[in-house]
């Protein structure tokens, strides 16, 4: 088992040395491929972009909420408070007592 050590480091070196081999031939025998890539990088923001401000511009407002919403989110921001009043869950105050509804009687345990 031990001798597998030193056979298996040389053939992740080799597998290491053809994948970068194989980038710089490719690099060099077609730069057009780099070029394609520069391009795309730039054009696909700029297609997204143009998609949200369309939608920003021309949806209603739950749209663009949402669209927002995905905007904050991929850029990992905290969403901004609520114009809304914020009504706590708990601790509530007690509900009043319907009127229609007699208190039920609680049995004692010594009777």
């Amino acid at each position: 088992m031990p001798d597998q050590a030193p056979h298996m480091r040389r053939a992740k070196l080799c597998a290491g040395l053809v994948i970068a081999a194989l980038e710089f031939v490719s690099d060099c025998l077609h730069p057009e491929i780099t070029e394609i890539l520069v391009i795309a990088g730039v054009v696909i923001p700029v297609i997204i972009m143009a998609a949200l401000l369309a939608i920003i511009t021309r949806s209603d407002e739950q749209t663009c909420e949402r669209v927002f919403r995905l905007l904050r989110w991929m850029v990992n921001r905290p969403e901004p408070p609520s114009t809304q009043a914020v009504v706590p869950a708990w601790p509530r105050p007690p509900a009043p007592w319907p009127a229609n509804c007699p208190p039920t009687r609680t049995r004692s345990h010594g009777s």
